[in-house]
């Protein structure tokens, strides 16, 4: 149902997100379908259906150009404050995903309702068809609640640098890339804006993530070059405490290798 990968970090899984959303649509269905069959005399006009169904699309429209807004804001803002990977992990967020394509389909199921209800020879009823935009419109607005606390879990930078660790994977390690680079430019950012919370997260998370490579495989042909690029991040690291004069946590780089 949700995918566990650090201590009380939580997010939906691609096949969760889908039975969500999906449920939305087959409950709409259902519900508006229930209505019609219990009360056959239950009818809605011409003029009704096109009103009740050009204003739920608008408000569906106003919504998603105002969340899709204030989230582009907010990545921007995060990633402005500690690195552009931080784009990497937004892009994970299958929720919203879901979330967006949802109200674009019901919006764009409006819409050609709207163009097409006066055919008598339409597909579906008009009541039908009011009732289902109607209700699904309806559970779709409380998804805003569930998306609003997802994203602010995904801009949530101790968040972030333990999904980007989890993200490094055996499998797409290769000499022209440092596996450890996304996670380390978001603790360089942190540093830079003296979030050492987020900084001692980070490389905490580095190196769970690190001994978890070498514990995998340690006849791995380019182990060697996993753990040059990781001392040589830390390495930086620690010449960036020391440049901004913050010996204290410096002594955190030295507790690092202590541990490894």
């Amino acid at each position: 149902m949700v995918e566990k990968m650090r201590e009380g970090d939580f997010i939906f899984s691609w096949w969760f997100s889908g039975a969500i959303f999906v449920g939305i649509f087959i409950l709409g269905i259902v519900i508006g379908n229930g209505i019609a069959v219990t009360d056959p005399d239950f009818l809605i006009t011409n003029q009704t259906a096109h009103d009740v169904v050009s204003i739920s699309t608008q408000i569906l429209a106003t919504i998603l150009a105002i969340v899709i807004s204030l989230t582009i804001l907010a990545v921007e803002m995060t990633s402005s404050k500690y690195s552009p990977r931080v784009i990497e992990i937004f892009k994970k967020n299958t929720f919203m995903i879901f979330f967006i394509f949802s109200y674009l389909f019901l919006i764009s199921g409006g819409l050609i309702f709207l163009t097409f209800s006066d055919n008598p020879n339409f597909l579906i009823s008009r009541t039908n068809g009011t009732l289902f935009l109607l209700i699904t419109g309806i559970l779709l607005l409380l998804m805003l609640i569930p998306y609003i606390f997802t994203t602010f879990e995904f801009l949530n930078a101790e968040r972030i640098v333990k999904r980007l660790a989890n993200l490094i994977d055996i499998k797409t390690i290769n000499p022209q890339t440092d596996p450890f680079q996304s996670l380390f430019d978001v603790i360089y950012g942190a540093i830079r804006i003296n979030d050492f919370t987020t900084m001692s997260t980070g490389l905490v998370s580095a190196e769970d993530r690190f001994k978890e490579i070498i514990g995998k495989d340690r006849e791995y042909r380019q182990m060697d070059y996993v753990a040059f690029r990781f001392f040589d991040d830390l390495k930086r690291c620690g010449f960036l405490l020391i440049e901004k004069k913050e010996e204290k946590y410096a002594f955190e780089i030295i507790t690092r290798l202590n541990t490894i």
